[in-house]
């Protein structure tokens, strides 16, 4: 269940730019929302849960529908408490917190995203409970591979470099489609500009000065 304390703040306080987070000053502790985790995931006919700590990550790993699955937190840095924020009559002020207030800051954050890693799980689960979703359209990104990389590790650097990359308009790929060899199938598909200029087709037409065709712009 999602606690009172959990509820979403929309209104800033006085003084501070910054909206409440989700789940700020919660009270519930890791255990707790972990184990709620895991009562989400049986009542969904998940299987197989575990989870796990180690430095500034944790991770809890499933299976659903003979699929398995996992989803990380990233903690953040112990030295990002050192300051803190309290408010007066001036409105909000910065002051150097003690080692005991850091410490209880960044457990205090760590609850905080537990609590969020609760709100995820719940939501992809009736979305899919619901019919909103199917179970692989919301858990593609954590479905864990066999080489024990997940969806989403694996595509983000694919992606990246996708959109490095500078693409040929649609009037460009056709044109390729039409020209290039065969063998060159992997250029027409992505046809990046390097490999418009490259095609032995455009070489013929142009030049190798690679000068733009008439009617298809190279960006």
């Amino acid at each position: 269940m999602i606690h009172k304390r959990d509820t979403i703040v929309l209104t800033s306080r006085k003084g501070d730019d910054m909206p409440t987070k989700y789940a700020e000053g919660t009270s519930v502790s890791i255990a707790r929302s972990r184990d709620e985790i895991e009562r989400l995931l049986v009542r969904h006919k998940a299987t197989g849960f575990l989870y796990g700590e180690q430095g500034s990550r944790a991770m809890i790993a499933f299976e659903l529908e003979g699929r398995r699955y996992r989803m990380e937190l990233k903690y953040p840095r112990l030295s990002d408490f050192s300051w803190g924020t309290r408010g007066n009559q001036h409105g909000r002020q910065e002051y150097e917190r003690s080692p005991g207030q850091i410490e209880a800051a960044y457990e205090a954050e760590k609850q905080r995203l537990w609590r969020g890693l609760v709100l995820l799980v719940k939501g992809k689960l009736e979305a899919v409970a619901s019919g909103i979703a199917t179970v692989e359209s919301e858990l593609l990104a954590y479905t864990v591979m066999p080489d024990g990389e997940t969806v989403g590790e694996w595509l983000e650097p694919q992606l990246n470099e996708v959109n490095r990359r500078t693409l040929c308009p649609a009037a460009c790929r056709r044109d390729l489609l039409q020209d290039c060899a065969p063998g060159q199938a992997r250029a027409q598909a992505l046809c990046p500009r390097r490999a418009y200029l490259d095609c032995s087709a455009h070489r013929h037409r142009h030049g190798s000065a690679g000068a733009g065709r008439r009617g298809a712009t190279v960006i």
